[in-house]
């Protein structure tokens, strides 16, 4: 059968998602969306996807994953705000800028294999654990095999009491390990020049 619809105020587990508008349709256990698009809060993210789901109404697996069935799905997106992100890290309260990713994942659900690459520019994360944010964030990394390379984050870090505005005096290199995307495994190197 076809789909074809609209829904408002939708929500992803914690993620507000805003306006949601997608065409698909299901054939042989698959939902195939042939394009989606997500809009809010200056939010916009647009894909397709195909989603090996059974809803066969005879299958004793109704409603649930397709056993040996794989998921795809390929978004791009440009953002505000990387709430998808900050709304899992305990520790960090937002990450806003101009921000555009590509994450694509394919795989079976209980095994799923992201690439991608974000980047963002004129950012700042606000975290729990200091008292200014880092500002001035310009960062770019690539997502391969659920790896997240840092290719470069320059930003600013300064105690605004002071007046003192420091250029780009904070550097950060490593890797973000996304094979549990909800939960990340970090291995970072930070290198700041008058901080604080």
């Amino acid at each position: 059968f076809d789909l074809s619809g609209k829904v408002e105020n939708a929500f992803y587990d914690r993620i507000s998602l805003g306006t949601v508008n997608g065409e698909g349709y299901y054939s042989n256990k698959q939902l195939k969306f042939n394009q989606f698009s997500s809009s809010w809060n200056g939010n916009y993210v647009i894909g397709e996807a195909l989603l090996p789901i059974d809803f066969d109404i005879a299958s004793s697996n109704a409603q649930r994953w397709h056993p040996n069935g794989e998921l795809i799905v390929k978004t791009e997106g440009d953002f505000r705000s990387a709430v998808f992100l900050s709304e899992y890290l305990a520790e960090t309260d937002s990450i806003i800028g101009d921000i555009n990713m590509i994450l694509d994942i394919k795989g079976p659900p209980e095994k799923l294999v992201r690439n991608g690459a974000i980047t963002i520019e004129n950012g700042s994360i606000y975290t729990i654990l200091m008292d200014e944010p880092v500002r001035r964030i310009s960062t770019h990394g690539r997502l391969v095999d659920n790896q997240l390379s840092i290719q470069s984050f320059t930003g600013a870090l300064f105690d605004t009491q002071t007046k003192i505005d420091s250029t780009q005096n904070l550097t950060i290199t490593g890797e973000m390990d996304f094979t549990k995307f909800f939960e990340p495994r970090y291995n970072l190197h930070a290198e700041g020049d008058d901080i604080f």
